[in-house]
């Protein structure tokens, strides 16, 4: 029963997907979208009202507060204006064969929602970097559907805290500048996402993937249902670019411009308090008359609910960034845990493995040429 009341009450956790906010998981146990918790319909950044003075307080922590406790949240400053924050403070730490981050802020975000009334609403997000999300949403198509309009990021595939994850940060979705100007629209009837953007990139001031004034166009759907005590959820992605700047992660520079199309599919698998995410990508640029490049990667997350505010998890990412000239690939193992000991404060540690195979070291740096090497990393996430 307590299952159930918890389900309910997670009603969009963390859905359709990518800011680093979202917590793709709550989704796959839960079989919920993201709206109960997030006032983006994509997940992430600012959470709603009942999130912050319900969920977080009673159901995401190991210590649940008092009534009397929660009576002094108070995100909403006024009848029309809502108030929110994140900050991360993390510490990354490589072998030699790597250059060590060691401290650094994360994320620092800061939200602010001006209300005219349930429907319509005006967004604002901005970063320690001075990356913006800024957008009008307004709910008032059929499905429980919404239209969004402004400068935000495209919901595609797993929106992952983890923006270093092969699936984020090799499609150019990792922060800060991920973000595309352009319009919206989702529908949440039974059991299925759908969405559809069409964006005309502006000159790279805000993004890394679409920096021309050409239209690029984003579309998916995610479908979660239970077969007897499983949760099963399986979606697409696809994206496509007629202009596309060349450049598909942070290691790659730009380039003349060419016809990006990017997609595949991704998927959950729960049982009891086991969670498997998984997503398969492949993107292809083509520049005519000059190269084609096609980039195949991979993206899984496997959790294990301990106790309320505990999970061990443990990640595999895999990338091939040229198919064609067979240049080598990279992967990354990682393993964790994450605990909420009171709400709004998350603690992370993180151990990672990322290993080069069959690389030239004659190629270009640092696109086709990487050395393997540990990676540690310890996080504190303060929301609010």
């Amino acid at each position: 029963m307590k299952r159930i009341q918890v389900a309910l009450l997670l009603l969009g956790l963390g859905a359709s997907v990518q800011t680093a906010d979202a917590i793709p998981r709550y989704t796959a146990r839960y079989g919920q979208a993201c709206t109960l918790c997030h006032v983006n319909p994509s997940g992430g950044g600012m959470r709603s009202l009942y999130a912050s003075q319900y969920i977080v307080p009673k159901e995401l922590a190991m210590k649940r507060l008092t009534d009397e406790e929660i009576a002094k949240i108070q995100p909403k400053v006024s009848e029309s204006i809502t108030l929110g924050a994140d900050l991360r403070s993390a510490h990354f730490h490589s072998t030699a064969d790597q250059v060590a981050r060691n401290f650094f802020l994360m994320q620092g975000d800061l939200y602010a929602q001006f209300s005219i009334d349930e429907r319509y609403s005006a967004n604002i997000d901005v970063d320690q970097e001075g990356s913006v999300e800024i957008y009008a949403l307004a709910w008032v198509l059929p499905w429980s559907g919404y239209v969004k309009a402004g400068r935000f990021t495209p919901v595609f595939g797993w929106k992952f805290p983890d923006h270093n994850l092969f699936s984020r940060e090799e499609l150019s979705f990792d922060q800060p500048f991920n973000t595309d100007a352009g319009i919206e629209i989702g529908f949440y009837p039974k059991h299925v996402s759908l969405w559809a953007s069409v964006l005309n990139g502006e000159p790279p001031v805000n993004t890394r993937f679409d920096t021309n004034d050409d239209l690029a166009y984003v579309v998916g759907a995610l479908s979660q249902f239970k077969v007897r005590q499983f949760g099963i959820g399986l979606g697409g992605s696809f994206l496509y670019n007629q202009k596309d700047p060349g450049r598909t992660s942070a290691s790659e520079g730009g380039g003349p411009p060419g016809r990006r199309t990017q997609g595949g599919p991704f998927g959950s698998f729960t049982w009891g308090p086991w969670s498997w995410l998984w997503e398969v990508d492949a993107t292809r640029l083509l520049i005519p008359n000059v190269r084609v490049k096609t980039k195949l990667l991979t993206t899984h997350e496997l959790a294990y609910e301990v106790r309320q505010g505990v999970d061990i998890v443990g990640n595999y990412n895999w990338v091939d960034r040229n198919v064609d000239l067979g240049t080598g690939t990279k992967q990354r193992f990682g393993l964790g845990v994450d605990v909420t000991p009171v709400p709004f404060v998350e603690l992370q540690a993180q151990l990672n493995r990322y290993v080069a195979t069959g690389h030239d070291a004659a190629q270009a740096l640092p696109d086709l040429f990487e050395p393997s090497y540990w990676r540690s990393e310890v996080q504190i996430h303060l929301f609010y």
